[in-house]
């Protein structure tokens, strides 16, 4: 309400209360974080708004990735059904931006991960949603300028929880990954109670040392190599 108040005094010829791109963000950032039904439908619409107003020359309110960054989180944390689709379908205007401030970032890909692991519905729209995933979990891996975070692994791995059924291919991407996860020292604890989540301690014990004959499988990182975690946000 105050948001709109706002917009309507601007009109009237109040030029001391204009929304700025801080604004702007400021709405953006409620709204993902309301976890409403329609919060990112009406994420999408302010965008597009702040982007008609950048092109008519307004440079107070250009978007910028943090304002798109605010509405995969809506569809994230959002109850839209077809959350992970659409949340792809704004990453994907994102990186066809020649722009530079409207570039996808780590959270970017992250929050997509994320709309993918809340993905529910039926098992194809679940397996879509996980092709999604695979897809952009990838392209953290690949691309030169980005770097995977603890929470990349960890929004993976849940997503491979709640998506795919049990079997060998699954098992064999859980391991994987898992080897990437260490290689790149970025096991954390919350990574490691979602591997605790999917895998069966001889899993878990195949992962650690190769073998299904280890010792018991630790309730904690503490009792795994440190070159494991050596990079990880504890």
């Amino acid at each position: 309400a105050l948001f709109e108040r706002m917009k309507h005094l601007h009109c009237k010829g109040h030029e001391d209360i204009k929304p700025n791109a801080v604004t702007y963000t400021s709405v953006l950032t409620a709204l993902s974080r309301s976890r409403q039904g329609g919060a990112a439908e009406k994420g999408e619409k302010l965008l597009a708004e702040m982007e008609e107003e950048f092109k008519r020359g307004d440079k107070d309110v250009e978007p910028v990735t943090i304002c798109y960054n605010a509405v995969l989180d809506a569809y994230a944390r959002g109850p839209h059904i077809l959350k992970a689709h659409k949340a792809n379908a704004l990453l994907k205007k994102m990186e066809a931006s020649r722009r530079p401030g409207m570039q996808p970032d780590t959270i970017s890909y992250n929050s997509v991960l994320l709309a993918c692991a809340n993905s529910f519905g039926d098992v194809q729209i679940r397996k879509e949603a996980f092709t999604i995933a695979l897809e952009r979990f990838g392209t953290v891996l690949k691309h030169e300028e980005l770097k995977p975070t603890s929470i990349t692994f960890s929004l993976f791995f849940k997503a491979l929880r709640k998506l795919v059924t049990a079997s060998k291919a699954r098992s064999k991407l859980l391991k994987q990954t898992f080897r990437l996860c260490c290689d790149a020292g970025l096991l954390n604890e919350v990574v490691w109670s979602q591997l605790q989540g999917i895998c069966s301690t001889e899993e878990l014990q195949c992962m650690i040392s190769g073998t299904n004959t280890a010792p018991d499988v630790p309730e904690s990182i503490t009792g795994l190599p440190s070159e494991w975690s050596r990079n990880a946000v504890r």
